[in-house]
């Protein structure tokens, strides 16, 4: 049997019974009630002698109370000291092995591949995703509808392109969208007052799209193709 496997588990596992140790003398709220510190103490001291004679402790069984009346934290130093006492010296090269050995055993997973998720009509997330962003873009239809107010309507379309898988990447994207819609208006009413007024050619339009166009180097490019979209689009409509 190797001896450097069990000795890093054995480390690993003194490390954790001293973080769970440490974390129960600092945190009242932490802290186990008798009937769970004399179990543990008397199996450590059983340890301690399986060492002290030149052997591993291997196979060693903790039984503790249920947790279920525990506070949070005192249910986690709990768990972590069982776990840590019952495995001190058992490598993770073991466990490793037997997941692997029960992962070839499993039958092979049906992998398809398509335009939907292989649970996209039994999931009620995606179901209630698509009821959400339906229901989103159909208020805004209605809105700029009953307003009259076609210039509006690409927050229709704004709702479908924000809408992504989680909510980080969603308003990330919100943001870039926004940011892209007041630069362009922002500059583009700027050129309709400042710019527009002193051509004289068509030279002189084609330079002031072209210096938006060079903008666009100016930016990263994780970010660059949504943000210009939306200030290209909003420059051209303010200047046109």
């Amino acid at each position: 049997m190797p001896i450097l496997p069990p000795l890093r588990q054995a480390v690993s596992s003194t490390l954790a019974i001293l973080v769970a140790a440490d974390l129960a003398a600092r945190e009242p709220s932490s802290r186990l009630p008798a009937s769970f510190v004399m179990p543990i103490i008397d199996t450590l001291e059983n340890m301690a002698g399986m060492l002290e004679a030149g052997g591993y402790p291997v196979h060693i069984e903790l039984n503790l109370p249920g947790v279920a009346e525990l506070t949070p934290l005192a249910r986690i130093v709990a768990e972590e000291l069982q776990h840590a006492i019952t495995r001190f010296a058992v490598a993770e090269t073991d466990v490793t092995v037997d997941l692997k050995t029960s992962a070839e055993s499993a039958p092979p997973a049906d992998k398809r591949g398509g335009f939907f998720l292989p649970d996209a009509f039994t999931n009620p997330e995606h179901i209630r995703y698509a009821l959400k962003t339906t229901a989103a873009a159909v208020f805004c239809y209605l809105l700029y509808s009953q307003l009259n107010w076609p210039g509006i309507h690409t927050c229709f379309i704004t709702v479908y392109m924000v809408s992504l898988g989680t909510t980080a990447e969603t308003v990330e994207k919100m943001t870039l969208r926004i940011a892209g819609c007041l630069a362009g208006a922002l500059l583009g009413t700027a050129a309709v007052v400042f710019v527009i007024p002193a051509m004289t050619s068509v030279v002189g339009l084609m330079g002031s799209c072209s210096s938006v166009r060079c903008c666009r180097h100016g930016l990263p490019s994780v970010h660059r193709a949504s943000l210009m979209q939306d200030f290209r689009s909003h420059w051209f409509f303010s200047c046109a």
